[in-house]
């Protein structure tokens, strides 16, 4: 995910899953496509607007597999509302309503 000026891109090469640990079990998402939209701060609160998507992604949780479509996968980083942001020790935390993303440098 990359942030410049006041819009966000999320993209995924379909090549490398995100680690990811849903309602305390381990899980993978494996994203092969694109979300992009607007953001903007005000103090510690981010308000996210999804623009366009293209792709899908797949979820792996144990021997679950589930298909997604970008739009919905967008749901989860970039909702269209409001999330606090805050950093720490070189991550950015971003805490919606369900859910908290500990996003890192690579």
């Amino acid at each position: 995910m990359t942030f410049n000026d006041d819009s966000y891109l999320l993209r995924g090469a379909g090549k490398e899953p995100i680690n990811l640990t849903l309602a305390g079990h381990n899980a993978r998402l494996l994203v092969d496509g694109t979300i992009s939209g607007d953001y903007r701060v005000e103090g510690d609160k981010a308000n996210f607007t999804v623009g366009k998507s293209r792709g899908s992604a797949t979820l792996n949780v144990g021997n679950e597999k589930q298909s997604l479509p970008m739009a919905e996968v967008g749901n989860v980083p970039a909702p269209d509302g409001q999330a606090t942001l805050a950093c720490a020790k070189h991550a950015l935390i971003v805490t919606l309503q369900d859910v908290r993303l500990e996003l890192g440098k690579v």
